[in-house]
């Protein structure tokens, strides 16, 4: 039984929109108005990321055929899709044993899933744009698709977007929605500093949480007045656009040049205009990130800035305590 766009459609979360092109069906995670902020600029390439979109839904299909289109739509090649049953991981598709090289292109795995009705996860990558070429269960199989009553917008830059996480389930933006039992919509672009033409642009829906993680690329890259006019303009644009929904700030985690002098000043200045920036909104509260991932090189990928699997653990963990702590 291959499943039809529509049904895909209703299995999948974290798309903003759903298109069926010739290549197969392509999960947009940026609504058409937020694909215009970023078409033409240099980040518009990592807007066709599938960053965050997960399919889920219940079958008793004792097997599962996926092929997928992938290509390039971050500054890395490597790539999976995490597939889940029942909580447990069943395998993946991606080029991860394919390295350094890392291939593009047309991918398909067949996945054994076991007897009797069982829970589906498909994590997708954040790395690449992965179109679905098919999609299939055992004839006659039951499809049921599975959503979260709430939603979560999460905006950001590239850990956000997911950098450096080989596991794409194990990036802190799909575990905290996971661990949170809400539809996470990943908005985050590698790169990307505070972007109040992002925040203007309203979804189809009203958030039930949002959680921002900015400032590390504004500190390092641009004047202090810059920073704090965007930051500014960023949640105040946010905050009336949704001013019911509570808002949770991060600020950022470590880094390792974070003693370097940048025009922004000291690195302790980001969380700073961040707090100064939100304390007009009692609806947003800010956390703490610092401490977030442990400040040692070896939880780093690029052993200075984007966290590897172990230090997304960590970031994951933390947030979720952090954000229990409240209650």
């Amino acid at each position: 039984m291959r499943l039809s766009c529509e049904q895909i459609e209703k299995a999948a979360l974290g798309a903003a929109w759903v298109s069926e092109e010739s290549e197969g069906v392509r999960l947009h995670r940026f609504t058409q108005e937020q694909e215009k902020v970023y078409i033409g600029t240099n980040f518009e390439k990592k807007v066709w990321a599938t960053a965050g979109i997960v399919l889920s839904f219940k079958t008793d299909s004792p097997r599962m055929s996926m092929a997928v289109t992938v290509s390039g739509a971050s500054t890395r090649k490597f790539f999976a899709h995490d597939v889940f049953c029942d909580g447990k991981l069943a395998g993946q598709l991606g080029n991860l044993e394919f390295g350094p090289e890392y291939p593009l292109g047309d991918y398909e795995k067949t996945f054994e899933l076991g007897e009797g009705m069982k829970q589906i996860r498909i994590v997708f990558p954040w790395s690449v744009a992965s179109v679905i070429r098919r999609l299939e269960l055992e004839d006659g199989a039951a499809f049921i698709p599975v959503r979260p009553e709430s939603r979560t917008v999460f905006f950001g830059d590239s850990i956000t977007h997911g950098y450096d996480a080989r596991f794409p389930s194990n990036a802190y933006m799909a575990a905290i929605a996971e661990r949170l039992g809400t539809e996470g919509f990943n908005k985050a672009i590698g790169g990307e500093r505070f972007c109040p033409a992002l925040a203007r642009c309203r979804e189809t829906f009203t958030p039930d949480l949002i959680i921002t993680a900015y400032g590390t690329n504004d500190w390092s890259g641009l004047e202090k007045e810059v920073f704090e006019r965007n930051c500014r303009d960023f949640f105040k644009a946010l905050h009336e656009q949704y001013p019911q929904t509570p808002v949770y700030a991060l600020t950022p985690i470590w880094r390792k040049d974070l003693h370097a002098q940048k025009p922004a000043g000291a690195f302790e200045n980001a969380g700073k205009i961040i707090r100064e920036m939100t304390a007009p909104y009692e609806t947003i509260t800010v956390l703490d990130g610092f401490d977030f991932v442990p400040h040692e090189e070896t939880y780093f990928s690029d052993l200075r800035l984007h966290p590897n699997d172990e230090g997304f653990r960590f970031y994951t963990e933390n947030l979720w305590k952090a954000i229990k702590k409240l209650g």
